[in-house]
């Protein structure tokens, strides 16, 4: 899955919800719920894994952000 925006701002802006859409999917698939995932990020990657694990902290059992060029100021609760 590749997004155009980085960070916190791609998650608010419909990335997260297209991850949370697409682990479901699978799951079903599968004939699994998945709980808590890990992530990993490099790049722009990182700045979605970092992202994502501030959004929804309650899907992600742990993270990994590599390499990321800068850090988004964390989005106000």
């Amino acid at each position: 899955m590749s997004c155009p925006l980085f960070g916190g701002q791609a998650t608010r802006l419909g990335s997260g919800e297209a991850t949370v859409e697409a682990l479901g999917r699978i799951g079903a698939k599968l004939g699994m719920k998945p709980d808590k995932i890990l992530i990993f990020g490099f790049s722009a990657g990182a700045h979605f894994a970092h992202g994502f694990a501030s959004w929804k902290p309650e899907r992600v059992k742990a993270f990994v952000a590599y390499s990321a060029g800068w850090w988004d100021e964390p989005a106000p609760a």
